[in-house]
């Protein structure tokens, strides 16, 4: 004996004005960016590194030589 047909459930439409935006839909992704500061913010803080001293030592003669 064949089957009864179960009724099919009710086609919904959603219809949405207002579709969410989100950064992540949007391409707009902030991630968390993590730095380190490279170049000594004082003259204090830079005289101790070698490298720093002779960059200043050569600034200061180019200065002198310029006349500047």
């Amino acid at each position: 004996m064949p089957k009864p047909v179960s009724p099919s459930s009710p086609s919904i439409s959603h219809h949405n004005n207002h579709p969410m935006v989100t950064r992540g839909k949007t391409g707009n992704l902030k991630p968390k960016v993590f730095t380190a500061n490279l170049e000594p913010t004082t003259v204090r803080n830079a005289l101790p590194d070698p490298k720093w001293l002779q960059a200043m030592q050569n600034e200061y003669k180019a200065l002198m030589d310029n006349n500047t």
